[in-house]
């Protein structure tokens, strides 16, 4: 049997938990997580929000090489704001990844990632486990933690060296 592999992560975000709930429970938004070299492709119908018991078509490639992707929704928690997600056909002999999004307080948000996988290559898997898939899963992970920072970036205005020219009823605003 191949190893059981796990793999954590966790980010602070400085927004509402609503807001990022619902931009993860929008398939489509995967297009703005994924690194653009893994040439990522929703090949079903695409939903607009998740649910359980849906099934999400993948193309992709990780390294010029073509996969197929199935993955279905098997656990969804809206008032708990989370979602699991099960690979049934795809590179992995077990794949299974839970979402958590924790409200820390009013405008601060931790989205925490729990994933276990397997591999299907009997004795070969820790080899590549260790040699090309945990690179690359650190990699889309990586690119995903600073996608989101970008997203869900807080608005702060310019900081000028001095706010003596502004007055309480300039009409100017800053737009974001």
């Amino acid at each position: 049997m191949s190893n059981l592999y796990k793999f954590q992560r966790k980010q602070l975000v400085q927004t509402n938990s609503n807001d990022i709930f619902d931009f993860f429970s929008n398939p489509l938004n995967l297009y703005q997580l994924t690194p653009p070299q893994y040439y990522l492709e929703i090949k079903n119908q695409h939903p607009v929000k998740l649910h359980k018991n849906l099934e999400i078509v993948f193309k992709v490639k990780i390294s010029r090489i073509p996969l197929t992707w199935v993955s279905e929704i098997i656990d969804w928690n809206p008032k708990q704001k989370s979602f699991t997600e099960k690979q049934i056909k795809g590179p992995f002999k077990h794949w299974v990844h839970k979402h958590t999004i924790h409200e820390v307080n009013k405008n601060m948000t931790e989205i925490i990632d729990n994933i276990e996988y397997s591999l299907p290559y009997g004795p070969l898997s820790e080899i590549i486990h260790r040699r090309f898939l945990k690179k690359h899963l650190q990699y889309m992970f990586t690119y995903r933690f600073q996608r989101i920072t970008e997203i869900f970036k807080p608005f702060s205005p310019p900081r000028f060296a001095s706010q003596r020219n502004f007055s309480k009823n300039n009409s100017s605003s800053v737009k974001r």
